[in-house]
């Protein structure tokens, strides 16, 4: 295979050069063999020198950008109330609304999760399997009271109340029969 003649040897010096790229990547950019990039370097003693320049124009310009985004920012703090207020509840109405869908989608899952209860409690036979499910459904019951906390809060409908911590003071249902299957009773 001969010489090829339509290499851009300019370009790949200042690729390399500028050194962003790797040997292999300015390779593959210009469809020359990395072996070839070698032997031109060292024939004209090319050097990585202008990577830092490139690294301080780099940091100059995200200073600029910074410089020029906190311009913007106190151009717009100079709002009215009106549109203060307005942006604010904006963000809150979308923030509101996120929150509403991801505990829709929690109570979605927890209803889930108690039909897989259910089927399982019939073909439950080992105390072992047994005890599994009470633990799962007392969980269970205390994600759904957590939940209802807080889509009465993202709702507007009350405060959120923490859940009660005692066994007592929640309703456990079908733990309770669970722990009597357990008992053998």
């Amino acid at each position: 295979m001969g010489r090829r003649s339509d290499i851009d040897w300019e370009s790949i010096e200042r690729d390399y050069r500028i050194g962003q790229l790797s040997l292999r990547q300015i390779a593959a950019k210009h469809e020359v063999a990395v072996s070839s990039i070698v032997k031109k370097q060292k024939a004209e003693g090319w050097s990585r020198d202008l990577s830092e320049q490139v690294r301080v124009q780099t940091k100059a310009e995200l200073i600029r950008l910074a410089a020029e985004k906190a311009r913007e920012n106190a151009t717009k703090s100079v709002q009215s109330d009106a549109e203060s207020v307005q942006a604010a509840a904006h963000t809150n109405v979308e923030i509101i609304s996120a929150h509403r869908r991801d505990i829709q989608t929690e109570a979605d899952r927890t209803r889930k999760i108690a039909e897989k209860i259910d089927n399982l409690m019939g073909s439950a036979v080992l105390p072992k399997d047994v005890a599994l499910l009470a633990s799962t459904h007392e969980s269970l019951v205390r994600s759904r009271a957590r939940l209802i906390g807080l889509e009465r809060e993202a709702y507007g409908i009350g405060e959120a109340e923490p859940p009660p911590d005692d066994d007592n003071q929640i309703d456990l249902g079908r733990a309770a029969e669970l722990r009597a299957k357990i008992r053998g009773s």
